[in-house]
């Protein structure tokens, strides 16, 4: 299907990039979506390198950095993209893009958890080795009311945080480290998996890791999956006039005559 995606990573594009995260990123998401769908990058507030994972699991910083990333949202759907996913495994201002924007907007661990709930009764998360990214994700599922659905959560492995930087550029550094977190998670319960952070989740997508043997259990990439989910969106809107976002409620946006006037006032791109 020919559509305009658009996508926003948290963390500047500048380290994304020095890292090898992009590239690895858009290999992965031209692999998922074809060659009909344009693909659009925007990224978060720029940051010196040894804050970049600090920023996202401050909520005071995240907080700051929400305004960024809503215009940045906001920017792509002014450019023409039919939908949005906002690439980071804690589904950072997800509610206030929905109340902005008229395009559908998807939350990468949001499309994972609904979908691994098709997989399974139970569905367990590889998370990044810090505590507050298994409780970030962990209250991202509370809000979405699953949080009967979900199995205990797993660490990866000492030797993977050693080792992730040099697999973006070879991802079968960490293959053998990524499958044993896989199983780990299994075996707490879990009926699939889902990479619990972006890099993970990059990196087991290059792998070509889906499954794992012996349990023949689904692992879900919550980017690939989110970028499908906007497909799908787009998709329902399109054929059946399905609106992206229900404006009978929480979601309902600002008064269209004094739209202009409050995004100037809060200096927000226009």
């Amino acid at each position: 299907m020919k559509m305009k995606l658009g996508v926003v990573n948290v963390v500047s594009a500048s380290i994304l990039d020095k890292w090898g995260y992009l590239a690895l990123q858009e290999k992965n998401l031209r692999r998922v979506m074809g060659n009909d769908v344009e693909i659009v990058y925007e990224s978060g507030n720029n940051c010196i390198e040894e804050t970049s994972i600090e920023l996202l699991f401050n909520p005071f910083f995240t907080f700051l950095d929400g305004k960024v990333l809503l215009e940045k949202l906001y920017k792509l759907q002014e450019s023409g993209c039919d939908g949005v996913i906002i690439s980071c495994s804690l589904d950072p201002v997800l509610a206030e893009a929905r109340s902005l924007l008229k395009i559908p907007v998807v939350g990468a661990v949001e499309a994972c958890v609904y979908s691994a709930c098709m997989a399974g009764p139970k569905f367990g998360f590889l998370v990044h080795r810090d505590r507050r990214c298994k409780e970030m994700t962990e209250d991202a599922v509370w809000r979405y009311g699953l949080q009967g659905r979900m199995s205990p959560s797993v660490y990866g492995s000492e030797r993977y945080d050693e080792l992730v930087l040099d697999a973006f550029k070879n991802p079968e550094l960490v293959r053998e480290e990524i499958v044993n977190g896989c199983k780990e998670v299994l075996e707490q319960g879990a009926h699939s998996v889902i990479l619990g952070s972006t890099s993970l989740a990059n990196l087991a997508t290059a792998c070509g890791i889906s499954s794992i043997p012996g349990y023949d259990a689904p692992v879900f990439d919550p980017i690939c999956v989110g970028a499908k989910m906007i497909e799908y969106r787009v998709g329902l809107q399109r054929s059946l006039g399905i609106p992206p976002t229900s404006h009978a409620g929480t979601y309902r946006p600002f008064p269209e005559a004094h739209r202009k006037e409050a995004m100037s006032v809060f200096e927000f791109a226009n």
